[in-house]
């Protein structure tokens, strides 16, 4: 869809060749959800106009079925207890590689589009071209999901965009 195409370009500048592509990946998208969060899309757009130049990106977080639907209404919670830990510290973790962030999910996964801050962010494990396994961010109007990519014929109805 061109509305897909136009927030993947304009989070890449119109250069989508630097993308990673999972090559390994296996999984198959059943269902694509497209979020519209009001608050969560103000408060992003809100620290968004702040900058002068707004580096922003899509990154990946997969989670359990369960909890898509709090993230969609609330956004992720840095501050919140998690169920893999803080390896790096607190935040919220995303990956710029889907077969990553598959690690913890699998029925599902959120794409966010992040706002990357100097200082605001930490990089785990950069590639040679600058990708990173990890995304840290422990502000959460730096980030908001657009959306949810499902691997299941038949997502839970609520979820049925």
């Amino acid at each position: 869809s061109s509305g897909i195409n136009a927030e993947y370009g304009a989070a890449y500048k119109g250069d989508n060749s630097k993308r990673p592509i999972s090559r390994r990946n296996t999984k198959e998208i059943k269902n694509v959800g497209i979020v519209h969060n009001k608050r969560c899309e103000a408060q992003y757009r809100h620290r968004q106009e702040q900058l002068k130049e707004p580096y922003e990106i899509f990154a990946y977080h997969a989670t359990a079925k369960e909890n898509v639907g709090s993230i969609l209404e609330m956004n992720l919670d840095p501050h919140r207890s998690v169920v893999h830990g803080r390896a790096y510290g607190d935040g919220c973790y995303f990956s710029e590689y889907p077969e990553f962030s598959l690690k913890y999910g699998q029925d599902c996964m959120l794409v966010f589009r992040l706002l990357l801050i100097e200082g605001k962010y930490q990089k785990i494990q950069p590639d040679e071209a600058g990708f990173c396994e990890q995304l840290v961010l422990n502000d959460a109007n730096l980030f908001k999901p657009v959306f949810v990519l499902w691997f299941i014929e038949d997502p839970p109805a609520c979820f049925n965009f």
